[in-house]
């Protein structure tokens, strides 16, 4: 249990730069392209959040940016295929 309050409260810490527009289509695009079915509606929801709302479900779901972030191994999977098309 400590460990996953651990892992949650790293995630929102981890990318202590403001994300750009850019990074939230990746994140986003990453989120439809690998997450299950809870996921892609979340992202459907941050693509529709004003601002305020965005910060509020990152915070909420901070291990997303973690598993779908910019930085994450999805997302440099995912930016490599696109490098190669």
């Amino acid at each position: 249990m400590y460990n996953a309050h651990w892992q949650r409260k790293t995630a929102i810490t981890s990318f202590s730069r403001k994300m750009t527009s850019d990074d939230f289509y990746i994140l986003t695009e990453t989120m439809q392209k690998f997450g299950g079915h809870f996921c892609t509606k979340l992202a459907d929801a941050i693509r529709a959040a004003d601002s305020i709302n965005k910060h509020r479900i990152l915070h909420a779901f901070p291990e997303m940016i973690l598993d779908y972030g910019p930085e994450s191994r999805f997302a440099k999977a995912m930016l490599a295929d696109k490098e190669n098309v």
